[in-house]
């Protein structure tokens, strides 16, 4: 978990100093004011997220695979939940939060991709 803590902490400073310059060069439409919070929110779901694994890969192969699909379709719920909820109580900054959390979500699902794998290759799980 130390080595992951690591990258996570790497990655996370690098999203953070993504997303923050960045918004220099978005048009003025797509600009959110606090786009940093979008990025940390995503960073702690994906530690939660990983944390969960590393639980669910010491009890059995089939439990990994039920945790890690339940949990994502789990994830994917309560994040369109956020957008659908942010949406309506922002109209205004609707369409900049949406790109922004868009891009996050791309981010940390490739790392989070990426650290699964590492994480199953590390110990043949399934």
């Amino acid at each position: 978990m130390k080595s992951y803590l690591i990258k996570w902490t790497l990655f996370t400073l690098f999203c953070l100093l993504f997303f923050i310059p960045v918004q220099n060069f978005l048009p003025a439409e797509l600009q959110m004011k606090n786009a940093w919070w979008v990025a940390l929110l995503f960073a702690f779901i994906t530690l939660a997220f990983h944390y969960g694994l590393m639980k669910a890969r010491q009890r059995s192969g089939s439990y990994f695979v039920k945790f890690y699909m339940g949990v994502s379709a789990l994830k994917l719920m309560l994040l369109l939940l956020i957008i659908i909820v942010y949406s309506l109580l922002n109209r205004a900054n609707a369409a900049s939060f949406i790109a922004h959390f868009f891009s996050a979500y791309m981010f940390y699902t490739v790392f989070e991709v990426w650290q699964s794998y590492a994480m199953l290759r590390e110990k043949k799980t399934l």
